[in-house]
């Protein structure tokens, strides 16, 4: 792995603790998720942010990674971007609570 792959993985893992951060000091449900404007954009420009950084690791990198959804995170990135009035709220708030803290571990591991 690379220096750069290392750098853009560290950076993933800050975007993560950030997301962690962000549930913890509006509220860790569903609800307040929902009916708060200003969380969801919180939540929705980290994950943004994760999806511009995954776009950038090397390719030799996340081919030799394949158990990561890679390209769904790209996805998940252009969804928010591209269609946000049409965002579901619920699908999102999974991906915070269940995909970011699986890729925030995966970082973790591999720059150990």
């Amino acid at each position: 792995m690379n220096s750069k792959d290392v750098y853009l993985l560290e950076n993933i893992i800050s975007f993560c603790n950030g997301i962690e951060n962000t549930i913890a000091r509006f509220g860790d449900d569903f609800e307040t998720f929902n009916s708060d404007i200003d969380y969801q954009d919180a939540c929705e420009l980290k994950v943004i942010q994760i999806g511009e950084i995954v776009n950038s690791l090397s390719d030799s990198f996340k081919d030799s990674h394949p158990e990561v959804a890679w390209r769904n995170i790209i996805g998940t990135r252009n969804i928010i971007t591209h269609d946000y009035g049409e965002l579901d709220n619920r699908k999102v708030w999974d991906t915070l609570k269940h995909d970011i803290p699986e890729l925030k571990s995966f970082c973790s591991k591999i720059i150990k």
